[in-house]
């Protein structure tokens, strides 16, 4: 519960403009862009979708523009008040937010065919519990996109730079890395099928060094040439998360 408060506490103090500021990192935007890029093809339209841990809305405002329906919620009151802002200034009505604890929401069983959790496990108290929420609220067939802190080899230089130079700042959960092992088994228990991908090779401070465009095209060659060595394929600062329920 404390660490929840303090969750709150910190996103709702950086609502109003500050992780806006993190968002805009040159790092973020080119992940984000190669994220949302990939999960973009791969939403029908016509479909319900639930965000879970919405933030300020910068997942759900990546997928908007499709024609889809979107449910959104955030523990953190003015997060959502700043997401529905955001919305409002772009004319977007196919999007309802609200404040939402996840572990105190009643999921509606098989009521979505995609749900995304954007950097939202690490924060939470249970993910494996949230993936047996996900599965139960997924339509048959239905697929959960998420995207999670790695465990992996680099993350020790991560932390380092992020000591000596700090980028932003979070308050995690019980899980604040999260590892393809736990992915599988979390997965499995569930009912989902996992396609697990390391992504994200690329420091984030050469990332703001470098620019965007230099660094959105090193993103992408370093996610192909390191994905073919076995030994590091799957040591990418992120996990990029592709979990289907199965057919009925």
């Amino acid at each position: 519960m404390e660490n929840k408060r303090k969750q709150i506490q910190l996103f709702d103090r950086v609502a109003d403009g500050k992780y806006e500021i993190y968002e805009n990192l040159v790092c973020w935007r080119a992940i984000d862009k190669v994220i949302f890029s990939s999960w973009r093809e791969k939403i029908k339209p016509k479909v319900r979708v639930l965000d879970i841990g919405c933030g300020n809305g910068r997942s759900t405002l990546k997928i908007a523009d499709l024609d889809i329906k979107i449910e959104a919620f955030d523990i953190s009151p003015k997060m959502v008040e700043k997401a529905i802002k955001r919305a409002e200034a772009k004319n977007i009505t196919n999007v309802h937010f609200w404040i939402q604890d996840e572990e105190e929401y009643q999921y509606e069983k098989e009521s979505f065919d995609y749900i995304i959790g954007y950097g939202v496990l690490h924060h939470l108290p249970n993910p494996e519990n949230t993936f047996r929420n996900i599965a139960y609220a997924l339509k048959p067939n239905g697929i959960y996109f998420g995207m999670e802190n790695n465990v992996c080899i680099f993350r020790g230089i991560f932390n380092l730079l992020m000591r000596l130079l700090p980028l932003w700042h979070e308050e995690a959960g019980s899980t604040p890395v999260i590892s393809q092992k736990d992915l599988i088994k979390w997965c499995k228990k569930a009912g989902l099928n996992l396609k697990v991908k390391s992504v994200c090779f690329l420091p984030p401070h050469l990332c703001e060094l470098l620019g965007y465009k230099v660094s959105l095209w090193l993103l992408k060659l370093t996610d192909v040439i390191f994905g073919k060595i076995p030994l590091l394929r799957s040591q990418g600062g992120i996990n990029l998360i592709e979990a289907q329920k199965h057919s009925s």
